[in-house]
């Protein structure tokens, strides 16, 4: 779904920067988002929180997280270490 109509950004862009680290501010900065008119801010924020909160729970876990064509992939971190 589109999230930022202004800048055409949809909610899997915002996801996958966000899993793969990128804090709120970067991913504006990267994507423009909730940059023109502003009304996506929110619901920019909170998929940013979101996809945070499910990386830190999975980790939390001890499983590497990796995001592949949108999907989080998990392994057991004895598995990455091996690799």
């Amino acid at each position: 779904m589109i999230v930022c109509l202004c800048q055409r950004v949809s909610d899997r862009e915002i996801a996958r920067h966000a899993r793969n680290g990128m804090s709120f501010d970067e991913i504006q900065l990267e994507l423009g988002v909730a940059t023109q008119c502003g009304c996506c801010g929110q619901c920019a924020q909170d998929i940013v929180t979101q996809c945070h909160a499910e990386v830190a729970a999975l980790r939390q876990e001890g499983l590497q997280v990796q995001e592949v064509d949108g999907q989080l992939q998990r392994s057991s971190a004895a598995t990455a270490l091996r690799a």
